[in-house]
């Protein structure tokens, strides 16, 4: 019996050793990620304070940031204020923005989920060419 229990634990372990290594492997896992294209409704959630925009490019709906506390993402009210006056200029001028990621959990822009935080925001820039 103590046998058959040895072997189950290394099964265990060798799946798990694998997925880890499907992990690190998967070029995705590692990669910044950006999204850029014209940037589509930019809005302010009444209720919660949090900045977002119907479109940015193919990403729809994504929670960049909070007005009114920190986000998860670690971004202060004051850097969201910023992130929301760009969003509005390029709206306003027809410009296009360009947003990054410190990660890659989704193969393209467009499979990102709507409406919930865009994991590992941190960087965003109003393209002028």
């Amino acid at each position: 019996m103590n046998t058959r229990v040895h072997r189950v634990h290394r099964v265990h372990r060798v799946l798990a050793g694998l997925a880890a290594a499907a992990f690190v492997l998967n070029p995705l896992a590692a990669q910044a990620f950006d999204c850029q294209g014209p940037v589509r409704q930019p809005s302010v959630e009444a209720s919660t304070g949090d900045v977002l925009a119907q479109g940015i490019g193919d990403l729809r709906w994504p929670r960049l940031c909070n007005l009114r506390a920190t986000s998860p993402q670690g971004i202060t009210p004051e850097t969201c204020k910023v992130i929301y006056a760009t969003l509005m200029t390029a709206a306003l001028t027809g410009k296009h923005v360009r947003v990054a990621t410190k990660t890659a959990p989704y193969a393209s822009c467009g499979a990102y989920p709507e409406w919930v935080w865009l994991p590992d925001f941190y960087w965003m820039v109003l393209v002028t060419e």
